[in-house]
């Protein structure tokens, strides 16, 4: 049977803390806060910084992210965070396997933009599914028989796990790296290439 693959987008391919980071130190107007991007995130949520109250920097989250959900070509625009050998993995993978680019980013524009950058950065025609924030993966691992799954969040993963037969890895990062007992000490890789390896194995 031909696999199926569930890859998620942001904090996987896509750099998307660092701009989200550099728009809240804007909005913010923090003198000490420095952006960052997610090889240097040690947490899911950017803290407070000394200089800023906790109401203005919570309003400076929610201007963020109504900037995001509805900024033309917000999604389309990010850096690109996979290495040029990940890059080349997937593209190996799209034509070897049935691949599904799942990503839980808000905006009518999302799946749009989505599209649009994989194919100016990884140089395939995808299939996009675009699940919204409160949305489970583990419903659209169950819907195409997933058998595999690469994402950075741990709850994505052990939902993708509990819904569906996939078996999945996280992409460890400096924010996901802590024990998670339920996953089992085979749930990480290092890299987007390992994970295209260990499918193709």
């Amino acid at each position: 049977m031909r696999k199926r693959v569930m890859m998620d987008v942001d904090g996987v391919l896509a750099e998307y803390m660092l701009p989200y980071t550099t728009l809240l130190a804007q909005l913010s107007k923090s003198h000490v806060f420095t952006p960052y991007g997610h090889r240097d995130s040690l947490t899911w949520d950017p803290e407070c910084p000394s200089d800023v109250g906790e109401t203005e920097w919570r309003m400076a989250q929610s201007s963020a992210r109504d900037i995001i959900q509805y900024r033309p070509n917000w999604w389309a625009t990010l850096p690109v965070l996979a290495s040029k050998a990940d890059v080349s993995a997937v593209h190996k993978l799209s034509y070897e396997t049935d691949l599904y680019f799942v990503t839980s980013r808000p905006g009518d524009a999302a799946k749009l933009d989505t599209e649009f950058w994989i194919r100016h950065h990884l140089e395939i025609i995808p299939t996009v599914i675009v699940t919204g924030i409160t949305a489970r993966k583990g419903r659209f691992a169950s819907a195409i028989d997933a058998t595999h799954m690469l994402d950075d969040k741990p709850q994505n993963l052990m939902d993708v796990q509990w819904s569906s037969e996939a078996d999945g890895r996280l992409l460890k990062m400096p924010y996901n790296s802590r024990p998670y007992s339920d996953l089992g000490p085979g749930a990480y890789v290092e890299s987007v290439e390992e994970f295209v390896e260990w499918v193709l194995s």
